[in-house]
């Protein structure tokens, strides 16, 4: 099944590793650290729609990290 994770971006569920709210990203030294490294270097990809919530990381065909405004705990209710 796909999810839309925001703007016009759908992913498959079975592709998603995890969602990181913001906030965790935000309380963890080392996780902010890497994840504005992975922003840095251009690997997460900003989708409209307004400030950043959640960050998505997917495999699959095209690997990546997403950044959404969708909170996690609705793209989590998506998915079910």
């Amino acid at each position: 099944m796909y999810i839309h994770i925001g703007g016009d971006k759908s992913v498959d569920e079975e592709d998603i590793l995890f969602m990181l709210p913001r906030k965790t990203v935000l309380s963890s030294y080392d996780t902010r650290r890497a994840m504005n490294n992975m922003i840095g270097t251009g690997r997460v990809t900003e989708l409209p729609g307004g400030d950043t919530e959640t960050y998505v990381v997917c495999t699959g065909e095209r690997p990546g990290v997403y950044a959404s405004s969708i909170s996690s705990t609705v793209l989590a209710k998506r998915g079910m």
